[in-house]
């Protein structure tokens, strides 16, 4: 059987490219069949609409994520659509309908299939105000081989498409699916020639007279073949639903096969049972065989794969339809099946499990990862029972410890977890930013039990348990939808273990050694240009009474996200942030001093001196395998770090040198570089160079590490004169008129040769306002410049006078200094799916964009930021015409809006083009809520 795909809302590019294209037969209808056609057309038209659907969360098979489909009204009255059922989901769904005049309206679920690809959602008629939609007839029986058809569905929501074919057959097998995705089983498909596309998910399909004889569904890969799902079941479902009744559907927990009579025969079918089955069946071709069994059911104990299905009580069974009736009509009782085993006759008497109470209901989200008990559908993945948590996703809570998507969680720090309430009792003695063992199955490796330490995060989103519930759209009409509760917070704290003594210090202790540790960052969000994620890197222990490490910002980029510090390779404690560099590639994270017990850790001695080429230290760093590495190496260079523009608009750091080593340690996450005495001269870390590029190693002057330390110490702040500056040979400045006896001057300086020029200023500075790019820095104060690190010491008072060259002349300017502090992002505002931080000053530093105004700096799958396309790093200035010059007044502009409401957005885009975006909001999945950083911790509330 050729490998197909299935045209369905779980691949993210299926419903946004072209849905159908107008094609034709090759041999040319009658006119009067053109004209039937054509009058077809136009009086369905209306019935067809195109489907926004935003799947809020990931569940069962399918991400959370936003895309387009089709659906096609069959009840007006009661405002009922038809499409697929991975369009509708089993999970949290916000869908709209739009119609053929653009009216839109807004749908619910109201029921989809357990097994079969299709579903329903419902309008209230009421809503629609232009347009009468007609209401399509479900036909099952017109289906049949040679029937000319069209495919009538939607162009990605642009216009109405039309594709023509020919059924070719009716009883296809169900098309084979990637493992873990949704799969329809038991049930014969419709095989045509043509070649849907996505986009036509949940397109009828038609035959001369407008009835739905089938249901769009997947299409092959290589072949303008089409397959369809036949509307006998549809029809049967949509006649009960529209009458307000429950749509029985039963279960074996089997999935069975169609085999044709030349495979049964090898399978020992008897001739006796065959011409039984030919004479009461002369049509047929073929009968059902048993393929598999869920573990554990009672099938499971009486079936076995390749079991012939020869009759179905007193009826002889031949197809899917005779099994779909027996058992959608004996749900909680028993059906009789008469057998043949390798040519020997048994029968079985087999309960009906109710098939409407096995995709799931509820589902738990904590720390970003999402899960809900497991479903049929990929219970018959595993293969397991219908029982046990499944991941939908990980999130940062899971992936910290490498578990996956569609895996099935058994234990919880010794706790057995069979179902959500086992896991929510778990989670409760499960404190923030501690270790939690979890003992899991992997749908990869179903027989290989794993197990993994992963870190319970911070509270960064929502932490809910939801259910699926029924609720009256209008009298008579029901739909779904989901009521969550808060989780209760742990009721205790983390508590490390304190160990006494790892090993006694002697004359041969390694004090610098014992000052390294690992750091380890867990960003939630993708704030400030950095990407959320894990993150790791060595830092430097600088005060133990204190508990201060220093670290680069390659590893901890932000103030936002979850700090652990792993010393020795022996233990792990929780930390916090500390202190973000405004301006360089440091960064200070801290931990209890008392929480580490007698572990041995020493505090770094930090020199005030400079690093020179030819210098020969020794490198002591820590490795993949988390041990300490000494190397003895040589200073090759020391250079200023040059970055282009910022293209992520994150943090670069600039008006800094860094040494290059004529050897470079290999392998390792970072370290420090030391002289004869164990001083540390230079840190050796990473620097962000993008999302495209690796993080190079370089070494940054221990000097500049002691100055921020004492800063922080005495809680001065760093004063920027909000310069970018570059460096210029003296042949250069001379070739833009630098005065002749200035050349001298500097000259003679040891360190000169050399002159800073300004190569960007900071937007919004005063700076911005005296200084203009490409002048020549000469004094400071009176005093000449000839580095980066004298201009940044020279402007640490409020004001300074500057010597600078401009056009051949040296003019005297007095430019006022910034402050900057150390505190980096400190509150931040979720909404309708987007995040929302203040301006970062890369941005000032890259654009050129003055610090005002709000910015977007993710949004989520799934989520109304995502469905209209709500732009990252776009800065919002009104919301609902009110301005939003900061968070407080975004947070007033976003107050009192109600679910569905629509929004106006009025932003400028990263050149400061004016650009207005709409979007409806999401009280349900997407509430909005704030994020801030009190005391050093950060707090969650709602808004």
């Amino acid at each position: 059987m050729k490998q197909v795909s299935f045209i369905r809302i779980v691949v993210a590019a299926m419903l946004l490219v072209p849905a159908v294209a107008v094609q034709t037969t090759a041999s040319a209808e009658p006119a009067s069949d053109d004209a039937r056609w054509a009058k077809t057309l136009e009086r369905v038209s209306t019935a067809i609409v195109t489907l926004p659907v935003d799947h809020t969360r990931p569940f069962e098979d399918t991400p959370n994520m936003s895309a387009e489909a089709t659906g096609v009204v069959v009840d007006a009255d009661r405002g009922l659509i038809l499409t697929n059922r991975h369009v509708v989901g089993v999970g949290p769904v916000n869908a709209t309908a739009v119609f053929l005049n653009q009216e839109e309206v807004e749908l619910v679920p109201v029921w989809r299939d357990p097994v079969h690809d299709f579903g329903f959602f419902r309008y209230r008629p009421d809503d629609l105000k232009f347009i009468e939609p007609a209401a399509m007839v479900l036909d099952p029986a017109a289906a049949r081989v040679g029937l000319d058809i069209r495919v009538v569905g939607n162009d990605a929501g642009e216009r109405l498409a039309i594709l023509s074919g020919t059924i070719a057959r009716l009883d296809r097998q169900v098309p084979e699916y990637a493992r873990k995705e949704y799969a329809d089983f038991n049930t014969f498909y419709i095989q045509a020639a043509s070649g849907t596309s996505g986009g036509s998910s949940g397109s009828p399909v038609i035959d001369i007279d407008g009835r739905i004889v089938a249901l769009n569904a997947a299409g092959q890969d290589d072949a303008a073949t089409s397959l369809f799902l036949p509307v006998g079941r549809v029809k049967r479902a949509f006649d009960l639903i529209a009458v307000g009744e429950a749509v029985p559907r039963g279960t074996l927990l089997t999935t069975f096969e169609h085999a044709s009579f030349a495979e049964l025969r090898r399978l020992g079918l008897s001739e006796q049972a065959e011409q039984l089955v030919r004479q009461a069946r002369p049509g047929g071709v073929g009968l059902l065989t048993v393929a598999e069994t869920i573990p554990d059911s009672p099938a499971a104990e009486h079936l076995q794969p390749g079991d012939i299905v020869v009759a179905i009580g007193k009826e002889t069974a031949g197809s899917f339809p005779e099994l779909a009736n027996a058992l959608d009509g004996s749900v909680g009782g028993t059906v009789d099946l008469s057998l043949e085993r390798a040519g020997v006759r048994m029968s079985v008497v087999l309960p009906v499990a109710d098939l409407n109470a096995l995709p799931p209901q509820e589902y738990l989200e904590v720390g970003g990862a999402l899960f809900h008990p497991l479903s049929y559908q990929q219970a018959r993945h595993f293969p397991r029972p219908v029982s046990g948590v499944y991941v939908a996703s990980p999130g940062g809570f899971l992936d910290s410890g490498g578990v996956p998507n569609f895996s099935l969680i058994t234990a919880l720090d010794g706790a057995d977890i069979h179902d959500l309430d086992a896991l929510e009792a778990a989670l409760a003695r499960t404190p923030r930013g501690s270790d939690v063992m979890v003992r899991y199955i992997d749908m990869d490796d179903p027989l290989m039990p794993r197990s993994a330490a992963a870190k319970r995060p911070g509270k960064w989103s929502l932490e809910r348990r939801c259910r699926r519930e029924a609720f009256d759209i209008a009298p008579g009409s029901v739909g779904e939808t989901w009521r969550c509760l808060e989780l209760t917070e742990p009721t205790s704290e983390v508590t490390p273990a304190r160990p006494t003594v790892l090993r006694e210090r002697d004359s041969g202790h390694d004090p610098i050694g014992e000052s390294l540790v690992i750091v380890d960052f867990d960003m939630p969000f993708s704030v400030g240009g950095h990407y959320q994620g894990e993150y790791r890197g060595v830092g430097m222990v600088v005060d133990v009474e204190r508990g201060w490490v220093v670290a680069d910002r390659s590893t901890v980029p932000e103030a936002i996200g979850d700090v652990s510090i792993t010393f020795a390779g022996l233990l792990r404690v929780p930390g916090e942030v500390r202190y973000i560099h405004p301006l360089h590639n440091l960064a200070v994270v801290s931990y209890d001093p008392a929480a580490i017990g007698d572990t041995p850790v020493a505090g770094a001695r930090l020199s005030t001196g400079s690093l020179h080429p030819g210098q020969r230290l020794t490198f002591v760093g820590i490795d993949g395998d988390l041990r300490v590495r000494h190397q003895s190496v040589e200073v090759a260079s020391i250079d200023a770090l040059a970055f282009e523009p910022s293209s992520d608009l994150a943090f670069r750091d600039n008006n800094v040198e860094v040494a290059s080593l004529v050897t470079e340690p290999q392998s390792v996450w970072g370290g420090v570089l030391v002289d004869d005495d164990a001083t540390a001269v230079a840190g050796w870390w990473s620097w962000w160079f993008g999302f495209d590029e690796l993080d190079p190693l370089g070494g940054v002057c221990a000097e500049l590490i002691a100055d921020m330390i004492e800063r922080l110490r005495a809680g001065t702040p760093v004063r920027s004169l909000e310069v970018v500056w570059e460096y210029l040979p003296l042949v250069e400045a001379r070739r833009r008129r630098l005065p002749e006896d200035w050349l001298r001057r500097y000259a003679e300086v040891e360190a000169g040769k050399r002159i800073l020029a300004v190569k960007r200023v900071v937007a919004g500075s005063p700076a911005a306002q005296r200084i203009l790019a490409g002048d020549l820095l000469l004094t400071i104060d009176g005093t000449p410049v000839t580095s980066f690190r004298d201009a940044e010491r020279l402007s640490q008072r409020r004001r300074v006078r500057l010597e600078m060259l401009r056009n051949g002349r040296v003019a005297d300017l007095d430019v006022e200094t910034v402050a900057l502090d150390g505190t980096g992002i400190e509150r931040l505002i979720s909404w309708a799916g987007a995040l929302i931080e203040p301006p970062n000053r890369a941005i000032s530093v890259e654009l050129g964009v003055p610090p005002t105004g709000v910015y977007s700096s993710w949004r989520w799958p799934g989520s109304p930021a995502e469905r209209y396309e709500l732009p990252q790093h776009l800065r919002i200035v009104r919301v609902g015409g009110r301005p939003t010059p900061d968070l407080d007044a975004f947070a007033a502009a976003i107050k009192g809006l109600d679910h569905g409401d629509a929004v106006r957005v009025e932003a400028l885009n990263r050149f400061d083009v004016p650009v207005v975006h709409t979007l409806r909001v999401d009280q349900r999945d997407w509430p909005a809520y704030d994020l801030r950083r009190v005391n050093g911790r950060w707090q969650f509330s709602g808004l």
